[in-house]
C-alpha cells in the first residue's frame, strides 16, 4: 500500500516577532498529546490567515513551529482537528467560494517523530474522492477518524475513515432523529457519541444532550440530571477528557435554538442584565450527565479554544479578552504528576486564578 509520509518541516527562526510563541488569533484548532499543547491555523484580527502549527512543550516551556505540506494550505480556513496516541489528525475542507477541483485533506502529525501522513492519498489513488462539505468535526474511535458535518446542501452527514483500509464509509441512522444539522463539539466516549450543540440557541442550551449509540445507529436526546447548568452561549470552547466536558468561556446567546424543522423562536429572554461575555469554567460527567460549576474566571474570553494536558491541566488560547491580557493560559483541574511537578520551575502559561 502506497502512504506518504515525509518529514516535517520546522522553523527555527522567527524574524517578524522577538519571542518565539503564536500570535493571538481565532478560528484555530487546539488539542494536545501527552505534554504537548498543539495549536494549528487560525485567522488574525485583521483576517491574516496562520498556516502554521505550533507545539507547545509543558514541561520545558518552549515553542516549536513547523509548516504546513501544502494540501493544508488550501483546506486551513475550514478544519477540524482531534488526538489519539502520539498523532494529531486534521481534517480540512475547501470554502464554498474556493474551486471544485479542491479535495479535502485528511493528514496525521506524529508528534513523536515529527512526520506527516496523507491519509487520503491511498483513497485518492483508487478513485475514492473525499466527502465534500461546508462544517465539519472530526475525533477519533474504533481505529477510525469519525467525520460529523454538513454536505454542500446543508444536510447533516456523517463518515468514518478507517485508519487500516483507508476507506471512506458513511454512516447512516436506522430511525428516528437524523444527525445534527449544526455544528457542534462531538465526543466518543463508550461507544456513543455525544454532540453538544455550537449554535443550539434554546431556554436551556445545556439541560439536554443528543447520543448517538453506534451499536444501534440511533440518535437520541438525554436531559441532564441536574437543574444547574450554563447559561446559553456561543464562541465557547468544549474540550472532553476521560468521562468529562469542559466547557470555558464564550458569549451570551440569541433566542434561537434547533428543531427538526431549523431555526426556532423560543420565549428565552435575552433582556436579563448579563454580560456579554461569559467568564466561567463547567464540567459534565458524561457517565451521569451532571453539570457543576468549577470557577469563576479573572478575565471573560470568547472564540477562544482549549485542550486539557496529563489530565491535570486546561490550557486555552486566542480569541477575545476583556479584563486581561490575551495570552496562553491555564487552568489547575487536577492533581499534577510528579513528571510535571518536577519540571515546572516556571510557566510562560500564566495561572487563570479562581474568585
Amino acid at each position: 500500500m502506497d502512504v506518504k509520509i515525509f518529514k516535517a518541516s520546522e522553523v527555527l527562526d522567527n524574524p517578524d516577532r522577538k519571542v518565539m510563541s503564536p500570535e493571538n488569533r481565532y478560528w484555530h484548532c487546539m488539542t494536545a498529546v501527552d505534554e504537548f499543547v498543539i495549536i494549528y491555523g487560525g485567522c488574525s484580527l485583521n483576517e491574516q490567515i496562520f498556516a502554521e502549527l505550533w507545539i507547545y512543550d509543558c514541561i520545558n516551556q518552549k515553542w516549536r513551529l513547523f509548516k504546513l505540506p501544502n494540501q493544508l494550505r488550501r483546506t486551513l480556513r475550514n478544519s477540524s482537528i482531534c488526538a489519539y496516541g502520539s498523532k494529531i489528525y486534521i481534517f480540512g475542507i475547501p470554502d464554498v467560494s474556493e474551486s471544485y477541483d479542491i479535495d479535502a485533506t485528511l493528514f496525521s502529525f506524529d508528534v513523536r517523530s515529527l512526520t506527516w501522513m496523507d491519509l487520503f492519498h491511498e483513497s485518492n489513488k483508487k478513485g475514492d474522492r473525499p466527502p465534500r462539505m461546508n462544517t465539519s468535526s472530526i475525533m477519533f474511535g474504533n481505529d477510525s477518524i469519525f467525520i460529523l458535518g454538513t454536505d454542500l446542501y446543508d444536510v447533516s452527514v456523517m463518515y468514518t475513515f478507517s485508519l487500516q483500509a483507508f476507506r471512506i464509509y458513511v454512516v447512516e441512522p436506522v430511525r428516528g432523529f437524523p444527525h445534527p444539522n449544526f455544528d457542534g463539539h462531538y465526543t466518543l466516549y463508550k461507544n456513543k457519541i455525544y454532540y453538544f450543540g455550537k449554535l443550539c440557541y434554546g431556554p436551556a442550551q445545556f439541560s439536554q444532550v443528543r447520543v448517538f449509540d453506534l451499536s444501534t445507529y440511533i440518535w437520541e436526546w438525554r436531559k441532564t440530571q441536574n437543574k444547574i447548568y450554563p447559561e446559553n452561549r456561543s464562541d465557547h470552547a468544549f474540550i472532553f477528557n476521560a468521562n468529562c466536558g469542559y466547557l470555558i468561556g464564550g458569549t451570551l446567546s440569541s433566542n434561537f435554538h434547533e428543531s427538526s424543522g431549523g431555526y426556532v423562536m423560543s420565549n428565552y429572554s435575552i433582556d436579563k442584565p448579563l454580560p456579554l461575555e461569559r467568564g466561567e469554567l463547567w464540567k459534565v460527567d458524561l457517565d451521569t450527565l451532571e453539570w457543576t460549576k468549577l470557577k469563576t474566571l479573572d478575565t471573560r474570553r470568547y472564540h477562544l479554544q482549549a485542550c486539557i494536558v496529563n489530565n491535570c491541566y486546561l490550557y486555552f488560547f486566542g480569541g477575545f479578552e476583556s479584563g486581561g491580557q490575551v495570552g496562553l493560559k491555564r487552568i489547575v483541574i487536577g492533581v499534577p504528576s510528579l513528571k510535571f511537578r518536577s519540571g515546572e520551575t516556571f510557566s510562560t502559561a500564566k495561572d487563570e486564578s479562581n474568585t
